[in-house]
């Protein structure tokens, strides 16, 4: 069991491990490539201590499927976006998954076509 971040802002504010020290689930981090080097820092070469941390160069396009993909595997229990744009993508995994937490908008909408 984990808990799956969408993440789409740079990583050294945002420091998981620490956050999640306390917590009884890895945290699994799904981080789009050219955020982080747009904040001028490098990108990661390993986990950073994560159970997975997985930097995408094409985040938009390849996060959904990545993020069923992983799925299988850290069986996530909880799906967090901290960013707006990753919202509704969130609200759809949860609702697929059956997980806790805000669903998708009640328009019929889908942000998501995995």
């Amino acid at each position: 069991m984990s808990v799956l971040i969408l993440h789409r802002n740079p990583l050294e504010p945002f420091p998981y491990r620490d956050w999640l020290a306390d917590h009884d689930q890895p945290a699994v981090v799904l981080a789009a490539r050219d955020k982080i080097e747009s904040f001028g820092e490098q990108v990661p070469t390993d986990t950073l201590g994560l159970a997975h941390l997985e930097v995408l160069d094409h985040y938009d396009r390849d996060v959904a499927a990545r993020a069923t993909a992983l799925a299988a595997r850290h069986r996530p229990r909880h799906v967090v976006a901290l960013h707006e744009a990753d919202l509704e993508l969130a609200a759809d995994l949860r609702a697929r998954w059956g997980l806790p937490g805000p669903g998708p908008p009640t328009s019929g909408r889908s942000a998501t076509s995995c």
